[in-house]
């Protein structure tokens, strides 16, 4: 289905921009959370930030994945 397609585009894109603009795990969820709802044609509904609990250490995606490159690890070849 092309719409997964060009929805895991825009969400990628997002997740790239938003680790260089150094936002939260929960601010990176909320703009998935948006741009998922918005490719269904419908308005994402409120998130409470109470929900996400509290923040925990983690590493960035590229540090441990490699099986889908980012750009930015295309670019490097």
């Amino acid at each position: 289905d092309p719409r997964v397609d060009a929805l895991q585009a825009a969400i990628m894109a997002w997740a790239m921009d938003a680790e260089k603009a150094g936002l939260s795990r929960a601010e990176v969820f909320a703009g998935i959370w948006t741009r998922t709802h918005a490719a269904l044609g419908e308005a994402a509904p409120p998130l409470d930030p109470a929900q996400f609990g509290a923040p925990i250490p983690h590493h960035s995606e590229p540090w441990y994945c490699c099986a889908e490159p980012t750009e930015t690890q295309l670019a490097s070849f």
